[in-house]
């Protein structure tokens, strides 16, 4: 049985989007931490100030903590939202696609057994 995956528009966007991020220098630090505790795992990434970032595909939703940061954040509709820390939320399934305004401080916070 064959089996067919589209992309709808927005995925075919961030596609192209990423194709030309990855055509840019990477020549700054995002240091990434990782912390486990039981039943937990924190992934805290630094990114300096100025840059547009995209991240990976999440499958599924997961609870993200801003220690520091102010952003702009790419809605899936066109808009954008200004986040600003501190502030905790749950992240739905799909990437995220921002411009980092001040230094940020992410943490994502995920349930694990490891």
């Amino acid at each position: 049985m064959n089996s067919v995956v589209t992309l709808d528009k927005y995925e075919v966007s961030l596609n192209t989007l990423e194709s030309k991020l990855l055509e840019f220098s990477q020549d700054f630090e995002a240091p990434v931490y990782h912390r486990f505790g039981p039943g937990f795992y924190i992934r805290e990434l630094h990114i300096p100030s100025g840059i547009v970032g995209m991240g990976h595909k999440q499958k599924f939703a997961q609870m993200n903590n801003f220690v520091s940061v102010r952003i702009k954040l790419f809605n899936k509709d066109g808009t954008s939202t200004e986040l600003v820390a501190p502030k905790t939320f749950v992240g739905p399934p799909g990437r995220k696609v921002v411009h980092v305004i001040e230094t940020m401080v992410w943490q994502n916070i995920y349930a694990t057994e490891e």
